[in-house]
């Protein structure tokens, strides 16, 4: 059985090694943040950790790499994103419904953006260009870039 938390792996690591520029995460995780560490370190890019439970977060600070910043963030406000991205991996702790709703000024900022718990995505009505989809295991994740499909 897979672990529910690790669905993303596959196209989260497609995609950050297939993007340029610096990565981000909103939130951090067992499977997510010590992958992207080292694929930015390997990429000799920036890993920014956007985190709102510092004490969650310190699990993943290990060694303090110059490679890997973490920034603190009110995940019910706008996300102000420091620069901008290759690509970002959406999935903090907010529900999906509400994690969605930073897409587009998430969008602004960086090339793709990565969603977790995506199977909402089909049935919210947006028309962000999805790059990629994988549906096969659940939760799904979808890739979101940022030209729009017309209407």
């Amino acid at each position: 059985m897979i672990d529910p938390y690790s669905t993303h792996q596959r196209l989260l690591i497609r995609w950050a090694l297939k993007t340029s520029g610096a990565i981000a995460e909103t939130g951090c995780g067992y499977y997510s943040t010590p992958i992207l560490a080292e694929i930015a370190k390997a990429k000799g890019v920036n890993l920014h950790s956007y985190i709102q439970d510092e004490q969650w977060a310190e699990r993943f600070n290990c060694g303090r790499s110059p490679y890997h910043q973490f920034y603190d963030c009110d995940f019910s406000k706008p996300i102000g994103l420091r620069q901008q991205y290759g690509m970002i991996l959406l999935d903090h702790e907010q529900l999906v419904r509400e994690r969605i709703k930073h897409v587009p000024s998430l969008l602004e900022k960086c090339d793709v953006v990565v969603v977790h718990d995506a199977q909402v995505i089909p049935n919210l009505g947006h028309r962000f260009a999805v790059l990629d989809y994988d549906a096969t295991i659940a939760p799904h994740t979808a890739v979101l870039g940022k030209a729009f499909k017309s209407a």
